[in-house]
């Protein structure tokens, strides 16, 4: 996975789009249609502040939160995309919790070598009140770092999470160093707002590691 300069539009759709086409497609398929009931958005962001990122992304973590919440389990029909290791979901109400594994690589520094790595995502997701609050809390955790792609209502970041705080990913090398180091997050809001989808907003938390 190549990692050019995040100054430039186009390489920030191209990071993007390949990143996900190797990495989360299990985080990034449609969810389900929500029960029709709206929640807050600081609810949904709770949520993931709790589940995902506070764990990061681990799958006992986020799945013991969500049993501590009592949180029901919840067929995953309709989000495994095929390569998971693992993939389970939980429900609340009109709120969604997805986790899962993949393995996937990553472009080493010389832009040859394929660097085996492992994808843990947590994914919360729920009809909202206010969509854009969600990418306000969004930007919040990234601080200055761009987007590699945007829209109105999505939006996506790939950093390295350090004690000084985020810093963004600019080259092969950074991403591999940071997913070596366990640091590698990648953080999504996304939202399908027409009225023939299911107009849920989602929050995405992907954390990259070597094996």
């Amino acid at each position: 996975m190549a990692f050019p300069n995040p100054e430039r539009a186009d390489a920030r759709r191209n990071v993007a789009g390949r990143l996900l086409c190797l990495t989360v497609l299990a985080a990034t398929a449609t969810p389900l249609a929500a029960a029709g009931q709206t929640v807050s958005s600081a609810t949904l962001v709770s949520d993931f502040r709790t589940m995902c990122m506070a764990t990061n992304a681990s799958r006992e973590g986020a799945l013991a939160e969500a049993e501590k919440r009592r949180w029901v389990q919840f067929p995953t029909k309709g989000f495994a995309q095929g390569n998971e290791t693992f993939i389970e979901a939980r429900r609340s109400g009109d709120r969604f919790l997805l986790v899962s594994e993949n393995p996937g690589d990553l472009l080493g520094a010389d832009g040859k070598q394929r660097i085996r790595v492992r994808y843990k995502v947590c994914r919360v997701f729920a009809r909202v009140d206010d969509p854009k609050a969600v990418i306000t809390f969004a930007e919040g955790v990234v601080g200055p770092i761009k987007p590699y792609s945007a829209d109105t209502f999505a939006r996506e970041w790939f950093y390295s999470r350090t004690d000084a705080g985020p810093r963004p990913l600019i080259t092969n090398g950074d991403a591999v160093e940071a997913a070596r180091a366990g640091r590698f997050r990648q953080l999504m809001v996304s939202d399908e707002q027409t009225p023939a989808r299911a107009k849920n907003t989602a929050l995405s938390y992907t954390v990259v590691v070597t094996p």
